[in-house]
């Protein structure tokens, strides 16, 4: 891949998620930063304003299997796969 696809790659991806993931282009934007630095990412916020929209759609557009992840009361860690 040339140095100047890697944008063209870039803006597909933040333009297919911005399709279903509608304003928090900023959040989009700092999830494919850290994603293409091979880094984790915690999405913190309060509930239904589209952390597990964003990451489904993330996963859709990259091909990848959705999966979530939760800590338990107890601490200890509960990896669940749904299979949509």
């Amino acid at each position: 891949m040339a140095v100047g696809e890697e944008g063209t790659m870039i803006d597909r991806l933040k333009n297919c998620i911005n399709e279903y993931f509608i304003g928090k282009n900023e959040v989009v934007e700092n999830v494919l930063i850290c994603l293409l630095a091979g880094g984790h990412v915690l999405l913190e916020d309060v509930p239904g304003v589209g952390k597990t929209t964003l990451v489904r759609t993330l996963a859709g557009a990259i091909d990848l299997e959705f999966g979530y992840a939760s800590l338990r009361r107890g601490g200890g860690l509960d990896l669940q796969y749904e299979d949509r």
